[in-house]
């Protein structure tokens, strides 16, 4: 990704994101658009969780056959 590609990624999805939340706090109403933002967060951060718990198993279990974890690992 050059650099148009990360100044895009860096002002449009942002732009785009609050615009969105703008107009669903419109239809729904700010405290209902509140609870959607954080509920949307806190599963997101219990998915994150999961996963970082089970990739942190895999390598333990790679390293105890004395293998290389491979799985989450980013190259």
């Amino acid at each position: 990704m050059g650099c148009l590609g990360l100044f895009l990624l860096f002002t449009v999805v942002p732009f785009v994101e609050l615009t969105l939340l703008l107009r669903l706090s419109e239809a729904l109403g700010f405290a209902e658009t509140l609870l959607l933002v954080v509920a949307t967060g806190a599963v997101g951060a219990a998915l994150a969780r999961l996963e970082g718990t089970r990739v942190i198993g895999e390598w333990r279990e790679a390293l105890a056959r004395g293998e290389t974890p491979a799985e989450g690992v980013i190259v």
